[in-house]
């Protein structure tokens, strides 16, 4: 397929297959910006290599899938139950509290009560998909 012939579908087929196989992403990502350039969506900014192609931050390889529904709720009420309303970061009693993974799911964490924790929001949003020692609390 030549990058001057790219149609919108071509474009995100490309696009699409390389992001779940991980393979010719320049390539898609070249087709699609030949396509946003022919339809004039793209300025010389974009066209003149300034964008950094995505990668992602970790290997999606080694995710733990997610706890269905019926699994994850009477998993959070016992963290809930074991950690008490408490920040396990900040230490705070107040706010709207969630479930953290210590060691993330994106990193090999997984969905064991032992590898769970209760965090206030801004903590859990700050720590995101960091380990303990990449974080240094949401304050430092």
């Amino acid at each position: 397929m030549s990058l001057a012939t790219a149609t919108e579908s071509d474009a995100v087929d490309l696009l699409m297959s390389s992001i779940i196989c991980g393979a010719q992403f320049d390539a898609a990502l070249g087709c699609m910006m030949s396509f946003l350039e022919q339809e004039g969506l793209v300025g010389a900014r974009a066209a003149s290599g300034r964008l950094k192609p995505y990668s992602p931050r970790h290997d999606p390889a080694g995710w733990t899938p997610r706890l269905p529904e019926k699994e994850w709720l009477p998993l959070t009420g016992q963290i809930y139950r074991r950690d008490g309303y408490l920040c396990a970061y900040c230490k705070t009693v107040d706010g709207q509290f969630e479930i953290d993974h210590i060691v993330p799911v994106t990193r090999g964490g997984s969905n064991d009560p032992d590898n769970l924790c209760v965090a206030c929001k801004p903590c859990n949003s700050s720590k995101g998909d960091r380990l303990l020692s990449e974080w240094h609390g949401r304050y430092k």
